[in-house]
């Protein structure tokens, strides 16, 4: 019913999201969530909050400027990767989308590291996981149900794997 969230009826509509997002966030038979019910249920079904990725670059968004949804991410979050489609966004409603130099190099920067995580870090997480050792805290805070006898057969059995390892 009108500009109501249609989880608790509130009338502080959340932001415009990617269809991607707001599918996992939105029951079927919902058209408008409240920020509130949108920010606790991308907790929820995320595992996350909402990030600036997750918004759709549109007027909507853009409404209300300095207060907008756009400028709000903007200042947690400093400028999206996607700024040019923000800009086009803006433009559609005659607006000049500015942003300041150090925030642009820092979205760069952003969008660089990214780039280069999606190959690396699958890498790193092997070689720090291999070169993960692993002692007595560890292995008891991570196995911490463990009883004196299973611990003390676990113990050997490590110690002999790493034994048999050496060169």
């Amino acid at each position: 019913m009108g500009n109501r969230c249609d989880c608790c009826g509130d009338t502080s509509i959340g932001p415009m999201l990617r269809e991607d997002i707001w599918q996992q966030l939105a029951n079927g038979d919902e058209r408008n969530l409240c920020f509130g019910c949108m920010f606790e249920r991308a907790e929820l079904r995320l595992g996350r909050t909402l990030i600036f990725a997750d918004l759709l670059p549109c007027a909507f968004n853009l409404f209300h400027r300095p207060h907008s949804w756009f400028d709000i991410m903007l200042a947690e979050n400093g400028p999206p990767s996607n700024l040019d489609e923000w800009r086009s966004a803006a433009r559609e409603l005659g607006m000049d989308l500015h942003v300041s130099d150090r925030e642009e190099i820092n979205a760069a920067k952003v969008a660089a590291m990214v780039d280069v995580l999606k190959d690396e870090l699958p890498k790193l997480v092997a070689v720090a996981f291999a070169a993960f050792k692993a002692d007595e805290f560890a292995v008891r805070t991570i196995a911490a149900g463990l009883s004196d006898a299973e611990w003390k057969r676990v113990k050997r059995d490590e110690n002999q794997r790493r034994k048999a390892a050496k060169p």
